[in-house]
């Protein structure tokens, strides 16, 4: 057990006490440097995983946003993150009675794309959903949505019973 002590009658009590068993302190083992501690900690973190201060960001953002005309697989990592939200509320909404999504924490809901070169265009696809039918049933759905390149925003929705 982790022990420390506390900051009013200095008894040995635990990190994790709400209350010092000897003088009824609250939170015993809390100390005030545990406050900029924690503050430097998460500062140091999100300086450590940005990398705006190498320049290096500058020349990867520039050439992200280039991709070739029939670059497919570029044109799907450019634009999924403004892709999922609303396909998302469009397969929510297209349920008649509940909707279970089955991808995992760190999966996406689309695993497929068809690329629109001409229209510029993007069909982003996915199975990641069931829908509960009248008979209180799941059913694997198939989703697509299209996201146009000009005004960057889903354009066409669809769903239908199946998987990919």
């Amino acid at each position: 057990m982790f022990s420390t002590e506390c900051r009013k009658c200095r008894a040995r009590v635990s990190k994790l006490a709400n209350i010092c068993p000897m003088c009824s302190a609250k939170h015993p083992g809390f100390r005030l440097w545990q406050i900029p501690a924690g503050i430097a900690l998460v500062a140091g973190i999100w300086l450590s995983l940005s990398d705006s201060h190498d320049g290096k960001t500058d020349k990867a953002a520039s050439a992200k946003s280039e991709c070739l005309f029939n670059d497919g697989a570029c044109y799907f990592d450019l634009y999924i993150l403004k892709a999922i939200g609303p396909c998302q509320r469009a397969v929510e909404s297209a349920a008649k009675y509940e909707y279970e999504w089955t991808d995992g924490a760190f999966d996406l809901i689309f695993s497929d794309y068809r690329l629109k070169s001409k229209e510029r265009q993007l069909v982003f696809i996915g199975d990641k959903v069931k829908f509960t039918n009248g008979f209180n049933a799941k059913v694997n759905m198939v989703y697509s949505c299209t996201f146009d390149f000009k005004t960057k925003s889903i354009v066409d929705f669809g769903v239908s019973e199946g998987r990919l």
